[in-house]
């Protein structure tokens, strides 16, 4: 289980709120839980870092999340 919180995150305290769950997962070894700065409830990174579409900044998943998600992945054992 993969667990994702962004910092920027105004719908969801990840400081709130990591802490109970991985608090409840803790028997699972394979819990992987991760604060990403700067990131918000979307997985999206700060406004700065978004692609430009006809002059205006288009909202994008963050490529930190996307890399972590990707790692996470390949890491899982294999059937």
């Amino acid at each position: 289980m993969l667990l994702l919180a962004g910092t920027a995150d105004l719908s969801v305290n990840p400081e709130t709120n990591l802490p109970p769950l991985n608090k409840a997962l803790r028997a699972n070894r394979t819990v992987v839980s991760r604060k990403l700065p700067d990131v918000n409830h979307l997985l999206q990174g700060p406004a700065s870092s978004w692609v430009m579409v006809n002059g205006a900044p288009r909202p994008t998943f963050s490529p930190e999340a996307q890399e972590l998600i990707r790692a996470w992945v390949m890491e899982l054992p294999k059937p």
